[in-house]
């Protein structure tokens, strides 16, 4: 009996390898899977993100610093309950983030947020190294008198079915204390004095600008965690900002609403970034909860 070959040469100088029949489908099918699993690399499978946020974020929702706005139906009491059910399909990273909000009565709520961050942001490139990342700490709130308030906070990225269920406490335990470099930021709110006297310590800076209706404030301060970190944006200029608008209706004899908050919210990642003087957003086109990544965030 005789076989017969092909010849191929695969690019090794003067020596050939002769491949049966057989063998050549075998290698097709090895390059095939080889392939096939490439593809899959690059476009992942997606999972399922739990998506709720708690009730009380509904009317205060640039707290959050989340550029787009979950639906209606996704504020709930029970967003702090594990059995929570609402999931949505997500291919880039899940998030939790859980905060606790001073009240007017000194008392702390702890309120969360959970979704996908495609949904949460609206645009822009997603690094999804964040993947079981977890920042935790101290942020400052300041009230109505511009008294500075301190609350723990926390958010997590990952990127598994339902990763992002879980209490406070549940949580933490993915957040491994790090040497994180700490950085110098301005602490001061409108009406105090803000100079290098009056600073915190902490991994961001952060400041906002917040209108409700024609009334602006401007705070200055140090933050633990950065839900916006993992746009590769912030990767690469150590500085990003989200906008944020909402309507709410207090109630007068008006039928539409009547309180209009619209916030800006800049981290940086650099010694006093957060200045003194506003901060611009070049080119940016103003979209009700979609922060247009293509703009530049400056502090001057």
């Amino acid at each position: 009996m005789y076989q017969f070959y092909r010849k191929y040469c695969f690019n090794c100088g003067n020596y050939f390898i002769s491949i049966s029949k057989e063998k050549e489908k075998m290698l097709a099918l090895l390059i095939f899977f080889i392939s096939k699993s490439l593809i899959s690399a690059d476009n992942p499978a997606p999972f399922s993100c739990i998506t709720c946020a708690s009730k009380e974020l509904q009317k205060a929702w640039h707290l959050t610093s989340f550029p787009r706005m979950m639906e209606e139906d996704s504020f709930t009491l029970q967003c702090s309950d594990k059995q929570v059910a609402t999931v949505e399909s997500c291919s880039t990273l899940c998030v939790a983030m859980v905060m606790n909000k001073p009240s007017l009565d000194g008392k702390e709520e702890t309120l969360y947020v959970r979704g996908c961050l495609d949904r949460l942001y609206g645009a822009g490139e997603i690094d999804k190294s964040y993947a079981s990342k977890c920042q935790e700490g101290r942020v400052s709130h300041f009230d109505s008198q511009n008294k500075r308030i301190r609350s723990k906070a926390l958010v997590y990225f990952c990127d598994s079915d339902r990763c992002n269920a879980g209490s406070y406490e549940d949580l933490k335990g993915f957040c491994k204390k790090q040497d994180t470099k700490l950085i110098d930021c301005y602490e001061c709110a409108d009406g105090d004095k803000c100079d290098r006297g009056h600073s915190c310590s902490g991994e961001f800076c952060l400041k906002t600008v917040t209108r409700i209706n024609e009334v602006a404030q401007t705070i200055r301060t140090c933050s633990s965690i950065n839900p916006l970190a993992p746009v590769k944006e912030f990767g690469n200029d150590k500085a990003i900002c989200a906008h944020i608008e909402m309507e709410n209706h207090m109630w007068t004899r008006l039928a539409k609403p009547n309180i209009r908050i619209a916030s800006d919210h800049c981290y940086c990642q650099d010694n006093y970034c957060n200045s003194a003087n506003f901060l611009t957003l070049s080119g940016m086109t103003i979209i009700t909860f979609i922060l247009l990544l293509g703009s530049t965030c400056v502090m001057l």
